[in-house]
């Protein structure tokens, strides 16, 4: 079971999504907020489980209290804690602590820290499951990185004009991430932004995708005509595309951009990502909000 808030939740929920086509055992993920309140109703997905608490501070106050209150109510369960911090109440109260304390975010919105959370629990998933070939194609991202950001960095200042909104499609383990990815807009450029699943994104949100609207899609191998008969479509209404994969596919009037290496479809979410971090933070120099400190946020929420 993996729980989270906000960003970690996001995280959570693509762990999940991995998890699933890599072990045989169920898996979920919860939000924090909704299993403290609501602790009793989760009783059969927590008791016996390994529930893995993903945090940037490792003080998350939600993931605290949902804690205490499992364990108050005599639920058996094991804790495993990510944190991108040290020596945290978090950290304390686990049975192992996993800490990354080098990627903690000095911004109040996430970027470093979602991404090495989710490279940690992919990682934790790969030795649970005995298979390693998740970490290499970890390393090769990692490798591919540098040289991949320069080609993200052109293809969003290629698009920044004449939107004003966002919505970002990815499917399978990504789809928490793409999530993730909706949340920097909202929070880095304060602008609106939606994720969906990509054929989804047909059931009823395609009504409000306008020329007013940047499109950000993950493809992945598999359904090249019904990926790019729906981009074909959301040209039609006006949208700016950019297409992101990780080898490269020409989607003619889209603009794309790819890693240049095939390192399967979990890792190339981080890469997916930044894109989506690149693009909310060239949009928050229009929209002129702090991408660092944006009114109202704070880097962890304490709630009593």
């Amino acid at each position: 079971v993996f729980l989270g808030c906000g960003s970690s939740y996001m995280v959570a929920c693509s762990l999940r999504d991995a998890a699933s086509s890599m072990v045989d055992i169920p898996v979920f993920a919860l939000a924090a907020g909704d299993l403290w309140l609501n602790h009793a109703r989760y009783r059969r997905q927590l008791s016996g489980a390994l529930a893995v608490a993903v945090s940037r501070s490792g003080r998350t106050s939600e993931i605290l209290h949902a804690v205490e209150a499992l364990r108050q109510d005599g639920i058996s369960f094991r804790l495993c804690s990510l944190a991108a911090s040290e020596a945290s109440p978090l950290g304390t109260a686990s049975d192992i602590s996993l800490e990354l304390p080098w990627a903690f975010d000095k911004s109040v919105c996430q970027t470093r820290s979602v991404s090495n959370l989710y490279a940690a629990g992919i990682c934790l998933l790969a030795g649970f499951a005995g298979n390693w070939e998740p970490v290499e194609q970890l390393r090769r991202l990692a490798s591919a990185g540098s040289a991949y950001l320069e080609k993200a960095e052109a293809a969003i200042y290629a698009v920044m004009e004449g939107w004003n909104k966002a919505v970002i499609l990815a499917d399978g383990e990504c789809a928490g991430l793409s999530a993730e990815g909706a949340l920097a807009f909202q929070e880095i450029a304060q602008i609106p932004a939606s994720q969906y699943h990509l054929l989804d994104v047909r059931h009823g949100p395609m009504v409000l995708i306008d020329e007013e609207t940047l499109v950000l899609a993950y493809l992945y191998p598999a359904g090249q005509p019904q990926q790019e008969a729906l981009l074909r479509d959301l040209l039609k209404k006006g949208a700016r595309v950019v297409a992101y994969s990780n080898l490269p596919r020409e989607i003619p009037e889209a603009d794309t951009v790819c890693l240049g290496t095939d390192v399967g479809e979990a890792a190339g979410g981080i890469a997916f990502l930044n894109l989506c971090q690149l693009a909310a933070y060239e949009k928050s120099m229009e929209t002129g909000s702090d991408p660092d400190a944006p009114d109202g946020l704070d880097a962890w929420i304490q709630v009593n």
